[in-house]
């Protein structure tokens, strides 16, 4: 009558189950981090954009996975992370824009920072939203 579910089981560990999957609805999503390409900066290039500014190109050749638009990147240095960037003002290869470079080619790669430099590890990543999960295997 309240909007209360009733649920019927025979053995009280699919009741914990169904309790616990219950209240994950409740619960916010997470953040995971997929790494879908890594490339090492073998060159930096500084370029005038618009309005004069200077922006640090960085020559890369990808190593694993692949570069894309759509990727957030790092830029890391000895193991530390440098910098942290939303997404790439473009992505070259052979001074032509594309969306995706993949493993084995040279690209450009533009972040809007000044902090990278040769040797350079560029890595790119998505963030997706997971759905929340109780863990209940201990109960067993």
């Amino acid at each position: 009558r309240l909007g209360v579910p009733i649920k019927r089981t025979r053995i009280i560990y699919e009741c914990m189950a169904d309790v616990a999957a219950h209240l994950a609805t409740f619960m916010a999503p997470t953040e995971a981090e997929t790494i879908v390409g890594r490339a090492e900066v073998q060159e930096v290039f500084n370029i005038r954009g618009r309005g004069g500014s200077v922006n640090a190109v960085a020559g890369c050749r990808v190593t694993e996975g692949s570069l894309t638009l759509k990727a957030r990147y790092r830029i890391e240095r000895d193991g530390e992370t440098v910098a942290d960037v939303a997404a790439p003002a473009s992505l070259k290869h052979f001074q032509k824009d594309v969306t995706e470079v993949a493993k084995g080619q040279e690209c450009g790669v533009d972040l809007s920072v000044n902090e990278v430099r040769e040797g350079d590890r560029i890595i790119a990543y998505v963030l997706e939203e997971k759905a929340p999960q109780l863990d209940v295997s201990y109960l067993r």
